[in-house]
């Protein structure tokens, strides 16, 4: 009792030698008044109205690439950053003004291309996003994610797989405006299988004469009534064969190198199945999961729908993650039972032997006071309890206990027990893992999900 009022006396000691305002700090303001003015401009630059997808692209504003011209102290803005105890980041490029060019990137909320200069001579392509992307959600996953990699890099077994979620930076600036690192080298999943005009795809090249288009499958499906949907999406199914191993033979046709692809595909896309699922990861449709056309890793984006929010969304999400026909095609003649099983559950193991600490993070994130528990409008709004975020609708400050964040945090409980089968029984990794891909492929639920989706791609 004792130590424990010295380290609160400590602790309040402490807090009062801290500078009320940036201002009372000189050795860091001229720091602190230019990241505050750099992300003002990031602001006002995602407000601009966005220049057409694929026309090349329109000049920066130039009274943006003024204001940001004096903001040379700080990073630039997408580098990851890790913290140093030394705080010695004299290492760090610092932001040098942005390239030429705003491009349009298309999607709903019509985000932006931009390239941010170093003073190194260095270019960093970042998506500058705004309406209803709120990039909060984007970085509440990014922790999670970030502490899943410590965890396998931790174990001996996966880290000599090298085991991994793909990361990136995301910064949000307010609740409508913020900046994501861009992936290079990679391809939406979408892009690939149906391409951007969903005529020059891989299922267009490389299905059979005869076989069925994506968009007359999504016309089956959206004209199918509910007590038909599985008969439809059957139907859908057989005349419109999967397509994706030739990714491997097309993008890497030396031997060794399409093995080492096929590998890292597996690999990628169980830790991040496995990964998703945990926090309850939703919206996984074809457009948010890109592949990386140097290794073939998989990466997800767009991590807005998370904690069991696609729950709730209007047309229910029902599987745990995506684990379609054309993703099961890229993982060879065993399917999901060869090395993406014995992935899954490697990952699963670590994650369950390290539920205490995994939980405590988690729960640190879902109490966040500035995560907004809302499915965003991109995927058709929030349902129960949507809202419930810092404020309610009248601006009355939001409970202290939220009903969703309890909820979401005894589903990652349950889910780390094996207790999430609702049979009331604990059960080991290996039937866990046989029951989630079991889920992910029934075509009972995959007829159900949202046509946007495309659950037979």
């Amino acid at each position: 009792m004792r130590e424990e009022r010295r380290c609160e006396e400590g602790g309040v000691d402490a807090a009062a030698r801290l500078p009320p305002t940036p201002s009372s700090l000189p050795p860091s303001r001229n720091l602190v008044l230019q990241t505050q003015g750099l992300a003002e401009v990031y602001i006002s630059l995602a407000a601009e109205v966005p220049p057409p997808e694929g026309g090349g692209g329109a000049p920066f504003p130039a009274h943006l690439a003024r204001a940001a011209a004096q903001f040379t102290a700080v990073p630039v803005a997408s580098i990851p950053l890790d913290p140093r105890p030394d705080r010695d980041y004299s290492h760090v490029p610092r932001f040098a003004g942005f390239g030429p060019l705003v491009e349009g990137v298309g999607g709903i909320n019509r985000p932006k291309k931009v390239v941010a200069r170093d003073d190194a001579g260095g270019a960093h392509a970042e998506l500058v996003k705004a309406g209803h992307d709120d990039l909060r959600q984007d970085a509440v996953m990014q922790q999670f994610f970030a502490l899943v990699n410590a965890l396998l890099a931790a174990d001996r077994e996966c880290a000599g797989r090298g085991l991994n979620v793909r990361t990136y930076k995301a910064v949000p600036f307010t609740p409508s405006a913020g900046v994501i690192q861009w992936v290079d080298r990679t391809a939406p999943l979408s892009t690939w299988l149906i391409g951007a005009d969903r005529r020059s795809g891989a299922h267009a090249r490389r299905a059979p004469a005869g076989t069925m288009t994506h968009a007359a499958a999504s016309a089956e499906l959206q004209a199918a009534p509910a007590d038909a949907l599985r008969a439809a999406f059957d139907r859908v199914c057989a005349a419109f064969p999967p397509v994706l191993r030739h990714f491997f033979t097309e993008t890497f046709p030396n031997p060794p190198a399409w093995h080492a692809a096929r590998t890292t595909y597996a690999r990628s896309a169980a830790v991040a199945s496995v990964a998703g699922y945990v926090a309850g990861l939703g919206d996984r449709h074809s457009h948010n999961i890109l592949l990386d056309t140097a290794t073939a890793a998989v990466v997800h984006i767009d991590l807005g729908v998370a904690f069991e929010q696609g729950a709730v969304l209007p047309t229910p999400e029902l599987v745990p993650f995506r684990l379609t026909r054309d993703v099961v095609d890229g993982l060879g003649a065993a399917g999901a039972d060869g090395p993406f099983r014995r992935v899954c559950e490697a990952t699963l193991g670590v994650l369950r032997r390290a539920r205490e600490p995994v939980t405590t993070v988690v729960e640190v994130l879902v109490h966040d006071p500035l995560y907004r528990w809302k499915a965003t409008a991109a995927v058709g709004g929030g349902g129960p309890g949507a809202g419930a975020g810092a404020a309610d609708a009248d601006g009355a400050p939001a409970p202290t206990v939220n009903p969703d964040a309890e909820r979401a945090l005894l589903r990652v409980r349950a889910k780390l027990a094996g207790l999430d089968g609702g049979d009331g029984g604990a059960r080991g990794v290996g039937a866990q893992v046989t029951a989630l891909l079991r889920d992910a492929a029934d075509p009972g639920k995959l007829c159900r999900m949202y046509v946007g989706w495309a659950p037979w791609l």
